[in-house]
């Protein structure tokens, strides 16, 4: 959940997010990322229902 609330922007959770971004491993649901997200006010929740999670 740190890493999520410290993104500079939305879309830099792509970055982290996947199968080819090393050895992160995700406890989160990718509803759960999404309620996460929300809980920043300068996120557009637009952006972050687009997500491609």
């Amino acid at each position: 959940m740190a890493i999520v609330l410290s993104l500079e922007s939305v879309e830099e959770f792509l970055d982290y997010w996947g199968d080819d971004t090393g050895h992160t491993t995700w406890r989160l649901t990718p509803s759960e990322v999404r309620v996460v997200l929300q809980q920043r006010p300068d996120f557009s929740r637009d952006t972050i229902a687009a997500l491609p999670l």
